[in-house]
């Protein structure tokens, strides 16, 4: 059987460990504690006056296509109008190029080696680590968490801290497929909108006081889709039909009214008027910016801005929020402590990320942001390190040496030293021949950064959670 965690709601690490026997046991104690009837009760005090949170995570968008990160024509015109009435982060960094590593590392702020998170099939996210809907919820918030993205689903341990979560019933086709899955291979994943209206169904029924809500879509993701399974309607197929990246565009363009209209109907509803809204992403995507790279034209083999630069965007209308541009280098493992500053919330302990709120409140404020950006990749025989710092990046390409799948020569070199701002074409760009000791220095800080975060075994999804399994998670509210 897979092994799942129950919240019985005696605090953020309450937490047991049930086998089949202890299901029955399970229901019982949630139905028996006060409060406790199909969902669970918060564990954290009222907290009266707080915003309510929306995190809209937007799979596989980098920062570069939207007009407000500089793209030359109009693809996100109501993003746009975000981040010039919120708080826009022009450079931050994803802690790794693909899904799973990623979002765990924001949402935990820590690095994805230190969560034994590199491959894709069977690690999940530890119980050990304290989520951003932990801790919220241990300050009075309600959660729910929805995802299109079965990376994240329940069997992958990224419901921790959720009142309800709802995952991905389509499933990529090398995942196991659960009883009451279907495979993307033959159905295509749940549209924003129709993520969008699970929520506001949600947020229409939901009663007073403060509510966390996370939700991940992946129309970016899935611009390359067939028809049968493309996420993008008509209306949005007739724009940039002269740009080579143009249904990815198009996914943008799309995606951007598509928040907007959320936005709108979200904070229309009573209770909902106070409410922050954190626009981002968990890694880029290629495109066709690196035409000598074997295989980048999508993400996770490498660690270039395109793969690991992202959005990030506060927007709190009606708020006392200041519209702020803010140029300085930040990591996306800082949003979890900056949410949970912004909103008054106790942080956990040991947390890698910081705050942000100072450069918030004052973007010129003398703030010791770190000098040297990490980020890494591991996983389908890819092993890559990238440091950022500065007017520079360093790229450790251990798998060179190894055939992958098939292909040896990447066009790449083994060590490379490539400047920021500009567009990595593998060693057609590489510096490192000619700035050795800035590559010297870099290398030795990704040594100096191994010693102080060491990998950590993974720890992998045991068994297919049953249908009987599914259907107790339901009646106790993790699952519809």
């Amino acid at each position: 059987m897979n092994a799942c965690w129950i919240d019985i709601g005696i605090g953020l690490r309450g937490r047991v460990k049930l086998g089949t026997a202890g299901w029955l046991l399970a229901v019982l104690l949630m139905t028996a504690l006060p409060g406790c009837s199909g969902s669970r009760e918060s564990a954290g005090s009222a907290a009266p006056g707080k915003p309510n949170i929306v995190l809209i995570i937007m799979d596989t968008l980098r920062d570069d296509q939207l007009s407000c990160y500089g793209f030359p024509k109009e693809t996100s015109p109501e993003f746009d109008r975000f981040a010039r009435e919120g708080v826009q982060f022009v450079h931050v960094v994803a802690q790794c190029s693909w899904t799973r590593p990623s979002i765990g590392s924001m949402l935990t702020s820590r690095y994805p080696c230190t969560l034994g998170l590199y491959d894709e099939e069977l690690q999940i996210l530890p119980d050990r680590f304290v989520t951003l809907a932990e801790a919220l919820r241990q300050n009075g918030y309600r959660t729910l968490g929805i995802t299109a993205n079965p990376h994240i689903n329940v069997s992958y341990n990224f419901h921790q801290g959720f009142d309800h979560y709802v995952d991905s019933h389509v499933v990529f086709g090398w995942m196991p497929v659960d009883s009451g899955q279907v495979s993307k291979k033959t159905h295509r994943l749940k549209s924003a909108p129709q993520i969008f209206r699970e929520v506001l169904d949600f947020a229409a029924a939901a009663g007073q006081g403060p509510t966390y809500v996370q939700l991940n879509v992946m129309e970016m993701h899935e611009y390359r889709e067939k028809k049968e399974r493309s996420l993008i309607r008509r209306e949005f197929s007739v724009f940039f039909p002269e740009e080579p990246n143009k249904h990815y565009l198009q996914s943008l363009r799309q995606l951007s009214s598509d928040v907007a209209g959320f936005i709108a109907e979200l904070c229309a509803l009573p209770g909902w008027e106070n409410t922050l809204f954190v626009l981002t992403s968990d890694h880029g995507q290629g495109l066709d910016s690196h035409p000598n790279v074997w295989h980048a034209q999508s993400h996770g083999d490498y660690l270039y801005e395109s793969q690991v630069m992202v959005p990030m965007i506060f927007y709190h209308p009606g708020s006392t929020l200041p519209a702020q541009v803010i140029d300085r280098h930040v990591r996306l493992l800082d949003m979890m402590p900056t949410i949970l500053d912004y909103v008054d919330a106790a942080l956990p302990d040991s947390l890698t990320g910081i705050s942000l709120m100072p450069l918030i409140n004052d973007p010129e404020v003398p703030m010791d942001l770190p000098d040297y950006f990490v980020t890494e990749t591991l996983f389908q025989e890819v092993e890559k390190l990238g440091v950022y710092a500065g007017e520079w990046k360093y790229f450790d390409n251990r798998d060179y040496e190894s055939p992958k799948r098939g292909v040896r020569d990447q066009g790449v070199n083994r060590h490379e030293l490539q400047r920021f701002g500009v567009t990595e074409d593998g060693r057609q760009t590489d510096e490192i021949a000619n700035h050795p000791e800035t590559a010297e220095r870099l290398r030795a800080h990704l040594a100096a950064w191994e010693a102080c975060y060491p990998r950590v075994a993974p720890r992998g999804r045991e068994e297919p959670i049953s249908e009987r399994e599914r259907e107790q998670l339901r009646s106790i509210g993790y699952l519809r």
